[in-house]
């Protein structure tokens, strides 16, 4: 009978997992970026581990799992961690270089004048997402 549960908890997972990667991929520039900005930000350290904390806490009481699932959950999650992170750099220059590629052409065909609104609000766009990382990692 623990076995069936075992397995049937494991399936779950499996298919939670699957349905979160459409969004997980969707997320992907933005958590690329918000991981490179919290290098070293102990703020943003202890809120992923109280989230992680708190995710695993709560699929443990809703499914019920037995303290051999528990920590056979952790190392799966874990090793989700380990995956992401390396699919997070190497996704992040490529993402980058997009962006770089985008905004040359744009300011090719802009005036002198444009050229220079252009760079202000590049600036400005870059401020305010850093900002919203940092207001994500205190929250």
């Amino acid at each position: 009978m623990q076995e069936r549960q075992w397995h049937m908890a494991f399936m779950g997972l499996l298919v939670l997992g699957t349905l979160a990667l459409p969004v997980m991929a969707q997320d992907a520039e933005l958590e690329a970026a918000r991981m490179d900005s919290a290098v070293g930000s102990s703020a943003v350290r202890a809120g992923a581990l109280a989230r992680r904390v708190g995710f695993e806490a709560k699929l443990e009481k809703t499914l019920g799992l037995t303290p051999e699932q528990r920590d056979a959950v952790r190392g799966l999650l874990a090793q989700q961690r380990q995956q992401m992170v390396a699919l997070r750099q190497e996704t992040a220059p490529k993402y980058q270089s997009v962006r770089s590629d985008t905004d040359s052409k744009i300011r090719g065909l802009l005036n002198p004048e444009q050229q220079k609104k252009f760079d202000a609000f590049i600036v400005q766009q870059k401020a305010a997402a850093a900002k919203f990382r940092r207001g994500q990692a205190q929250g």
